[in-house]
Protein backbone atom coordinates (compact mmCIF):
# COMPACT_ATOMS: atom_id res chain seq x y z
CA UNK A 1 0.00 0.00 0.00
CA UNK A 2 1.60 3.15 -1.08
CA UNK A 3 1.87 5.68 1.88
CA UNK A 4 2.15 9.14 1.60
CA UNK A 5 1.46 12.82 2.71
CA UNK A 6 2.32 11.71 6.17
CA UNK A 7 1.46 14.83 8.84
CA UNK A 8 2.08 13.99 12.64
CA UNK A 9 -0.23 16.17 14.88
CA UNK A 10 0.25 16.43 18.59
CA UNK A 11 -2.31 17.67 20.86
CA UNK A 12 -5.40 16.90 18.77
CA UNK A 13 -8.66 16.07 21.17
CA UNK A 14 -9.93 12.66 20.60
CA UNK A 15 -13.28 13.94 19.77
CA UNK A 16 -11.40 15.91 16.69
CA UNK A 17 -9.33 12.77 16.06
CA UNK A 18 -12.82 10.65 15.91
CA UNK A 19 -14.49 13.47 14.07
CA UNK A 20 -11.70 13.49 11.07
CA UNK A 21 -13.46 11.62 7.81
CA UNK A 22 -11.00 8.98 7.04
CA UNK A 23 -10.25 5.65 7.17
CA UNK A 24 -8.68 3.71 9.97
CA UNK A 25 -6.62 0.70 10.51
CA UNK A 26 -9.84 -0.54 13.05
CA UNK A 27 -11.55 0.23 9.40
CA UNK A 28 -9.32 -2.04 7.77
CA UNK A 29 -9.62 -5.04 10.45
CA UNK A 30 -13.20 -4.75 10.29
CA UNK A 31 -13.07 -4.80 5.94
CA UNK A 32 -10.90 -8.30 6.70
CA UNK A 33 -14.63 -9.84 7.97
CA UNK A 34 -16.79 -8.19 4.94
CA UNK A 35 -16.91 -5.27 2.94
CA UNK A 36 -20.77 -5.22 4.19
CA UNK A 37 -19.87 -4.85 7.64
CA UNK A 38 -17.13 -2.25 6.88
CA UNK A 39 -20.24 0.08 5.28
CA UNK A 40 -22.38 -0.66 8.24
CA UNK A 41 -19.46 0.47 10.71
CA UNK A 42 -19.09 3.31 8.57
CA UNK A 43 -22.76 3.94 8.20
CA UNK A 44 -23.19 3.66 11.97
CA UNK A 45 -20.19 6.32 12.65
CA UNK A 46 -22.07 8.62 10.50
CA UNK A 47 -25.10 8.95 12.05
CA UNK A 48 -23.06 8.50 15.75
CA UNK A 49 -24.91 5.07 17.27
CA UNK A 50 -21.61 3.43 16.98
CA UNK A 51 -21.89 0.56 19.64
CA UNK A 52 -19.93 1.23 22.77
CA UNK A 53 -19.66 -1.16 25.53
CA UNK A 54 -18.78 -1.26 29.07
CA UNK A 55 -15.30 -3.03 28.16
CA UNK A 56 -14.63 0.06 25.84
CA UNK A 57 -15.41 2.58 28.11
CA UNK A 58 -13.60 0.89 31.02
CA UNK A 59 -10.45 1.11 28.31
CA UNK A 60 -11.07 4.82 27.67
CA UNK A 61 -10.88 5.12 31.28
CA UNK A 62 -7.42 3.24 31.96
CA UNK A 63 -6.38 5.03 29.13
CA UNK A 64 -6.62 8.45 30.66
CA UNK A 65 -5.14 7.21 33.89
CA UNK A 66 -1.98 6.19 32.45
CA UNK A 67 -1.15 8.71 29.69
CA UNK A 68 -3.35 11.33 30.10
CA UNK A 69 -3.52 11.64 34.22
CA UNK A 70 -4.50 15.34 34.13
CA UNK A 71 -8.08 14.44 31.79
CA UNK A 72 -8.23 11.69 34.39
CA UNK A 73 -8.11 14.10 37.34
CA UNK A 74 -10.78 16.52 35.65
CA UNK A 75 -12.58 14.81 32.89
CA UNK A 76 -14.15 11.80 34.28
CA UNK A 77 -17.03 12.91 36.26
CA UNK A 78 -18.89 10.17 33.47
CA UNK A 79 -17.10 6.96 35.41
CA UNK A 80 -18.77 4.71 37.52
CA UNK A 81 -16.79 4.92 41.20
CA UNK A 82 -15.54 0.97 40.43
CA UNK A 83 -14.43 1.97 37.10
CA UNK A 84 -12.70 4.45 38.61
CA UNK A 85 -10.67 2.65 40.94
CA UNK A 86 -10.12 -0.06 38.58
CA UNK A 87 -8.62 2.11 36.09
CA UNK A 88 -6.36 3.51 39.33
CA UNK A 89 -5.53 -0.01 40.31
CA UNK A 90 -4.18 -0.60 36.48
CA UNK A 91 -2.10 2.45 36.05
CA UNK A 92 -0.42 1.62 39.34
CA UNK A 93 0.27 -1.76 38.45
CA UNK A 94 1.40 -0.49 35.03
CA UNK A 95 3.80 2.32 37.04
CA UNK A 96 4.80 -0.99 39.32
CA UNK A 97 6.51 -2.56 36.30
CA UNK A 98 10.23 -1.36 35.06
CA UNK A 99 9.58 -2.33 31.26
CA UNK A 100 5.80 -0.98 31.22
CA UNK A 101 6.84 1.97 32.58
CA UNK A 102 9.53 2.30 29.71
CA UNK A 103 7.55 2.35 27.45
CA UNK A 104 4.92 4.29 28.45
CA UNK A 105 6.79 6.93 30.19
CA UNK A 106 9.77 7.60 28.38
CA UNK A 107 11.20 10.91 28.45
CA UNK A 108 11.74 11.00 24.86
CA UNK A 109 7.94 9.73 23.99
CA UNK A 110 4.76 11.23 22.43
CA UNK A 111 1.67 10.37 23.93
CA UNK A 112 -1.75 10.51 21.48
CA UNK A 113 -0.11 12.05 18.83
CA UNK A 114 -2.75 11.70 15.17
CA UNK A 115 -1.29 10.44 12.53
CA UNK A 116 -2.66 11.36 8.90
CA UNK A 117 -1.91 10.09 5.24
CA UNK A 118 -3.18 9.37 2.05
CA UNK A 119 -2.99 6.06 1.15
CA UNK A 120 -2.99 3.88 -2.13
CA UNK A 121 -3.10 5.64 -5.89
CA UNK A 122 -6.24 7.24 -5.50
CA UNK A 123 -4.88 8.99 -2.79
CA UNK A 124 -7.68 8.32 0.20
CA UNK A 125 -7.04 9.54 3.77
CA UNK A 126 -6.16 7.90 6.42
CA UNK A 127 -5.86 8.28 10.53
CA UNK A 128 -4.08 6.23 13.04
CA UNK A 129 -3.34 7.18 16.98
CA UNK A 130 -0.93 5.41 18.01
CA UNK A 131 -0.59 5.87 22.39
CA UNK A 132 3.03 6.47 22.34
CA UNK A 133 5.76 7.24 19.87
CA UNK A 134 9.45 6.90 21.49
CA UNK A 135 12.38 7.42 19.46
CA UNK A 136 12.83 4.34 17.54
CA UNK A 137 9.43 2.18 18.96
CA UNK A 138 6.07 2.62 19.38
CA UNK A 139 3.57 1.09 22.21
CA UNK A 140 -0.18 0.68 22.25
CA UNK A 141 -1.55 -0.17 25.69
CA UNK A 142 -4.32 -2.70 25.77
CA UNK A 143 -6.71 -3.69 28.65
CA UNK A 144 -8.17 -7.31 28.82
CA UNK A 145 -9.27 -9.75 31.11
CA UNK A 146 -6.78 -12.21 30.69
CA UNK A 147 -3.39 -11.09 29.57
CA UNK A 148 -1.69 -14.75 29.34
CA UNK A 149 -0.44 -15.58 25.75
CA UNK A 150 -2.97 -17.59 24.70
CA UNK A 151 -6.59 -16.20 25.57
CA UNK A 152 -4.63 -12.47 24.73
CA UNK A 153 -2.84 -13.40 21.29
CA UNK A 154 -7.08 -14.99 20.39
CA UNK A 155 -7.96 -11.53 21.39
CA UNK A 156 -5.61 -9.55 19.55
CA UNK A 157 -6.44 -11.25 16.33
CA UNK A 158 -10.10 -10.68 16.76
CA UNK A 159 -10.00 -7.15 17.92
CA UNK A 160 -6.78 -6.46 15.10
CA UNK A 161 -4.64 -4.76 17.61
CA UNK A 162 -1.55 -5.90 15.76
CA UNK A 163 -2.63 -4.71 12.42
CA UNK A 164 -3.17 -1.47 14.08
CA UNK A 165 0.20 -1.40 15.64
CA UNK A 166 2.11 -2.80 12.49
CA UNK A 167 0.36 -0.21 10.25
CA UNK A 168 1.21 2.61 12.63
CA UNK A 169 4.95 1.46 12.73
CA UNK A 170 4.89 1.59 8.60
CA UNK A 171 3.25 4.92 8.67
CA UNK A 172 6.12 6.31 10.87
CA UNK A 173 9.09 4.97 8.60
CA UNK A 174 7.27 6.35 5.33
CA UNK A 175 7.49 9.87 7.35
CA UNK A 176 11.30 9.23 8.92
CA UNK A 177 12.90 6.55 7.06
CA UNK A 178 13.59 4.71 10.02
CA UNK A 179 12.58 1.68 11.23
CA UNK A 180 10.08 1.27 14.56
CA UNK A 181 10.06 -1.93 16.80
CA UNK A 182 6.33 -2.05 17.98
CA UNK A 183 5.29 -3.28 21.67
CA UNK A 184 1.69 -3.69 22.97
CA UNK A 185 1.43 -3.36 26.48
CA UNK A 186 -1.33 -5.14 28.43
CA UNK A 187 -2.86 -4.53 31.36
CA UNK A 188 -5.72 -6.92 32.73
CA UNK A 189 -8.69 -5.14 34.80
CA UNK A 190 -9.50 -7.83 37.04
CA UNK A 191 -7.85 -8.75 40.60
CA UNK A 192 -4.20 -8.35 40.52
CA UNK A 193 -4.12 -6.47 37.56
CA UNK A 194 -1.75 -8.86 35.96
CA UNK A 195 1.08 -7.05 33.14
CA UNK A 196 2.89 -7.96 29.90
CA UNK A 197 4.31 -6.69 27.36
CA UNK A 198 3.87 -8.62 23.97
CA UNK A 199 6.91 -7.46 21.12
CA UNK A 200 5.49 -7.76 17.98
CA UNK A 201 8.17 -9.40 16.09
CA UNK A 202 8.93 -9.72 12.11
CA UNK A 203 6.51 -12.92 11.74
CA UNK A 204 3.72 -10.95 13.09
CA UNK A 205 4.65 -7.62 11.43
CA UNK A 206 4.96 -9.50 7.73
CA UNK A 207 1.40 -11.09 8.11
CA UNK A 208 -0.47 -8.25 9.78
CA UNK A 209 1.07 -5.88 6.97
CA UNK A 210 -0.04 -8.72 4.27
CA UNK A 211 -3.61 -8.62 5.96
CA UNK A 212 -3.92 -4.53 5.65
CA UNK A 213 -3.01 -3.97 2.00
CA UNK A 214 -4.80 -6.83 1.38
CA UNK A 215 -7.89 -5.22 2.94
CA UNK A 216 -7.27 -2.43 1.44
CA UNK A 217 -7.24 -3.74 -2.08
CA UNK A 218 -10.44 -5.00 -1.52
CA UNK A 219 -11.80 -1.14 0.01
CA UNK A 220 -10.26 0.16 -3.37
CA UNK A 221 -12.56 -1.97 -5.82
CA UNK A 222 -15.47 -1.36 -3.64
CA UNK A 223 -14.88 2.17 -3.88
CA UNK A 224 -13.97 1.77 -7.73
CA UNK A 225 -17.62 -0.57 -8.27
CA UNK A 226 -20.01 0.82 -5.68
CA UNK A 227 -20.46 -2.73 -4.30
CA UNK A 228 -19.97 -3.56 -0.50
CA UNK A 229 -20.48 -7.58 -0.53
CA UNK A 230 -21.36 -9.70 2.44
CA UNK A 231 -20.18 -13.14 3.33
CA UNK A 232 -19.63 -15.91 1.00
CA UNK A 233 -22.77 -17.97 1.21
CA UNK A 234 -21.38 -21.25 2.05
CA UNK A 235 -18.83 -21.59 4.82
CA UNK A 236 -16.89 -24.75 6.18
CA UNK A 237 -16.97 -25.80 9.99
CA UNK A 238 -13.67 -26.45 11.03
CA UNK A 239 -12.84 -28.54 14.18
CA UNK A 240 -11.38 -27.31 17.35
CA UNK A 241 -7.85 -27.08 18.04
CA UNK A 242 -6.77 -29.73 20.37
CA UNK A 243 -5.23 -26.83 22.70
CA UNK A 244 -8.71 -25.32 22.80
Amino acid sequence: MLIRDVIQRPGVPIEEYLALSALSGGALHTMRRSPAHFRAAQDADLRGDSRDTAAMALGRLIHLAVLEPGKFRTETGWASPADGKTAFQCANALDACPEARAFLHHPAAAHEVTLTWNAGEGGYPMKGRPDVIGPDWIADLKTTTDAEEGPFSRACNQLGHALKLTLYGDVLTALTGREYHRVLVVVETGRGCGVKLYPVDTDIRDYWQCEYERAFEVYETCRRTERWPGYAVWGELRLPRRSE
